[in-house]
């Protein structure tokens, strides 16, 4: 429940303490006659109440004008003239509370406020702090596409905002093209010689392209204006990769006194000297490879909701206590549910169910409830499928050694598209047929460098409803039994993040159900694949 209807709760609560407490004095007045005893008696307990509701208000309704006064000042750069007509005042409350959801990690609700405030924009502030706001909000939820889109326009209503053009290159990064990123990152400094971040992001750019004399020079001008750490943790990893172990460990040293992890800086400090850091300068990709990776991408690109663990208040979670009648595994033991999904929240998917819940349960065993000799056997596993809304919630689950999940983890759904992953079993014969319309060599006869440029780029990791799935040793579709599996339905990835272990697959591994395309159309769920492994 959040801040606003605990708030309404207790404000209710308050009114009506107030009418019991006026009611008795009226009972008093009507058999005894006033006293001023009386009205002490009243007094006190109803100014108590009077300051309790203000504590309330100001914690649920008026302290947020405290609050947006904060994010004016902190977002200032971002919505500095937007909605600042008299008349906008609704608009201008609106695009706080996004903001609001912003600060909060509530991306799904923040994402439909700023969608619905399109429509009311109307000069170019409006519609750049709408679209900034999209911007990093799609990034938080790692959706790429739509975040470079957003910044883009961002930069249409004004192109001269230096933040827009660093935030631009980074998703840029991200996706591997750095000499785009690099472009937009000197923009970025052209508009504000200042900007630390691009100077530093420029110079990771640099570094993942070989460049690492450039990667040097751009890290330390981000330490010269802002003394950023990590722009010493660059510094000593472009030495190294540059063969320079002296000013290498110069730097190292430097980077560990500033507070750099010690562990993390030596693993990067291997692959750097292993040479793995640099592609695009030692990769070159012929131009008739470019064109078959994208004919492939355009044949096999799939729409997908990848499934985001955030601080939304939804229905749909990973882990927790069960919902329904809880099935029992081939031992007789009671299942626990992996993941449950509330249909009402996925939107846009086809022949996904647009009503009632979709429950995954996994024995609690060591293979986490998976067959591999007969991975369609629903004995260990079981996929439910209800049209019934509300349904009963079970108790609690105990720990346990073996469940994978190590809580309880609401989540939501962004829309994205993927195309298929390099692990797919059909991956090579689909890449040949566009290499060989491309002129270009078939798989097997491309040099290693420029096979693994080419995999790194088809690569859909994570949780996800649909797409493509991401498999550690080998795709289990191979067999012929098992080719009619065509959908994946459902991957939950294992998730790590600075506050812990939350999900654990074996070592870094995921998990996938699989279902055929026709059964998913008539909602069918007793035919699935079920698949886990690791590496």
């Amino acid at each position: 429940m959040n801040q606003k209807k605990k708030a309404r709760i207790f404000l209710v609560v308050l009114i009506l303490a107030a009418a019991a407490i006026i009611g008795l004095a009226i009972w008093e007045v009507v058999t005894n006659g006033f006293s001023s005893r009386l009205m002490i008696r009243c007094a006190v307990p109803l100014a108590g109440l009077i300051l309790a509701a203000a504590r309330v208000y100001s914690a649920a309704g008026g302290g947020n004008k405290r609050l947006y006064a904060l994010y004016e000042k902190e977002y200032k750069e971002h919505i500095s003239g937007a909605f600042a007509r008299n008349e906008q005042k609704k608009e201008k409350k609106l695009l706080m509370e996004a903001i609001s959801c912003f600060n909060s990690d509530r991306y799904t609700k923040g994402i439909d406020i700023l969608q619905k405030l399109i429509s009311k924009c109307s000069k170019p502030n409006d519609y750049a702090a709408v679209y900034t706001f999209l911007g990093l909000m799609y990034e938080r939820t790692a959706n790429r596409e739509a975040a470079l889109e957003a910044y883009k326009t961002v930069l249409k209503y004004d192109g001269k905002r230096s933040v827009i053009w660093s935030n631009l290159g980074s998703v840029y990064k991200s996706k591997g093209l750095n000499k785009d990123a690099v472009t937009c990152y000197r923009n970025a400094i052209d508009i504000d010689p200042k900007n630390s971040s691009a100077y530093h992001n420029m110079g990771f750019a640099y570094f993942q392209m070989g460049d690492y004399g450039q990667a040097v020079e751009l890290a330390s001008k981000a330490y010269e204006i802002k003394q950023l750490r990590q722009s010493l943790d660059l510094i000593c990893l472009a030495y190294a990769a540059w063969g320079k172990d002296e000013e290498s460990k110069k730097y190292y040293d430097l980077a560990i006194s500033a507070g750099a992890d010690a562990e993390i800086l030596q693993n990067a400090l291997q692959k750097a000297l292993a040479g793995r850091v640099a592609k695009e300068s030692f990769v070159p990709v012929p131009t008739e490879i470019e064109n078959a990776c994208n004919g492939f991408y355009r044949e096999t690109a799939l729409p997908y909701m990848r499934i985001g663990i955030l601080n939304d208040e939804t229905h749909s979670r990973i882990g927790g206590a069960s919902l329904g009648d809880v099935p029992h595994d081939s031992n007789g033991n009671e299942m626990r549910l992996l993941c449950a999904i509330d249909c009402t929240e996925v939107r846009g998917l086809a022949n996904f169910p647009e009503s009632g819940w979709l429950l995954f349960y996994i024995a609690d065993n060591r293979t986490y409830g998976a067959d591999f000799n007969f991975p369609a056997e629903q004995k260990d596993f079981r996929v439910i499928y209800t049209q019934t809304q509300d349904l009963k919630i079970g108790s609690e689950p105990e720990h346990s050694d073996f469940f994978p999940v190590k809580g309880c983890y609401n989540i939501a759904f962004v829309a994205d598209t993927c195309a298929m992953n390099f692990c797919d079993y059909r991956f090579e014969d689909t890449m040949n047929k566009h290499l060989k319309r491309s002129g270009a060599p078939e798989w097997q006869e491309l040099d290693e460098d420029i096979q693994e440029e080419i995999t790194e780029r088809f690569v859909n990791v994570g949780h996800h409803l649909y797409g493509t799935p991401m498999f550690a040793q080998y795709d289990p579709r191979e067999n012929d039994e098992y080719k009619k599996f065509d959908t994946l339905l459902l991957q939950i990835s294992t998730h790590r993040n600075q506050e812990g272990e939350k999900i654990v697959i074996g070592d870094e591994g995921a998990i996938q159900f699989f279902i055929p395309a026709e059964n998913l159309k008539n909602k069918d769920f007793s035919e699935i694949l079920y698949w886990w492994d690791c590496h």
